[in-house]
């Protein structure tokens, strides 16, 4: 067989490997064929197929899923949070893209604390009570934290695993200085996922956020005592820890798939 012959009928193998596996891909699924927006990449390759794209994604820490423009073979890869926080997503020009994304159960719930710390503490307000389920608004009734005056001042809780923080609800004390409040910023894992600064002071808040983290803090951005009654997040559990099959057991069942195809194009040509 002939060098040229070989390389045809490879070609051809991948190709219909390539068709007959396209479009659904183990461990992601398909969120959407042909989106004209997409979420923002954190790298992006060329590739033969999706397959492959998704094979790289499944080797990349913190990848979550694929955008795949398959008229620039296109491997785009997101995080996470970029998926989730929807208002992010960048408009596409003139190409399409397939979105693929991990499948995991993001059905959204109370996550709780497993414990707490702030930056210093006043008057009895540990840290504890932002996170022991009274909501009373009153700090004399001991529902509340209060922090002292100890700058950077700040409130923070800890959450058993990594999660993605869908949002966060915060109840404000009544019976005083609700306005020490009025000025502060959500983080989770030291990013910020919401900037807070109003005139009249609210009495519960529910902050959206989608970061992934497990670590949620609460920095006061003026200089006045940091006080909590209660302090809810809402998520679901998330672990980026991916452990990649072996080169891809995708990847070999392409081989597999160009393999059988390649035999019976041999055999067609040679009359075999």
């Amino acid at each position: 067989m002939s060098s040229k012959l070989l390389k045809f009928l490879l070609v051809q193998a991948f190709a219909i490997a390539d068709s007959e596996a396209d479009t659904k891909i183990e461990d992601f699924r398909m969120d959407s064929s042909g989106s004209s927006s997409s979420p923002v990449s954190f790298a992006s390759h060329k590739t033969s197929s999706r397959i492959y794209c998704s094979g790289l994604c499944s080797t990349k820490p913190g990848c979550f899923g694929i955008c795949w423009v398959n008229s620039a073979k296109d491997c785009r890869l997101f995080t996470v949070s970029a998926y989730f926080n929807r208002d992010s997503w960048t408009m596409l020009t003139t190409e399409r893209c397939d979105i693929y994304a991990s499948i995991v159960n993001s059905t959204i719930q109370q996550l709780p604390f497993t414990g707490c710390s702030q930056s210093g503490n006043s008057s009895g307000g540990v840290c504890s009570r932002a996170i022991d389920g009274d909501k009373r608004q009153n700090y004399f009734k001991r529902s509340c934290s209060h922090t002292d005056l100890t700058v950077p001042i700040w409130w923070e809780g800890q959450l058993p695993q990594q999660s993605m923080v869908a949002s966060v609800t915060i109840y404000n004390r009544q019976d005083c200085c609700a306005d020490r409040l009025n000025n502060f910023q959500l983080l989770v894992d030291g990013v910020v996922c919401y900037d807070m600064n109003i005139a009249i002071p609210f009495s519960v808040t529910n902050l959206s956020c989608w970061q992934l983290g497990s670590q949620v803090r609460i920095l006061n951005r003026q200089f006045a005592a940091l006080c909590i009654c209660e302090i809810e997040a809402f998520g679901f559990f998330f672990s980026t820890d991916r452990s990649p099959k072996r080169p891809s057991d995708q990847i070999l069942a392409l081989f597999s798939v160009a393999n059988l195809s390649l035999t019976f194009q041999c055999n067609v040509m040679l009359n075999v």
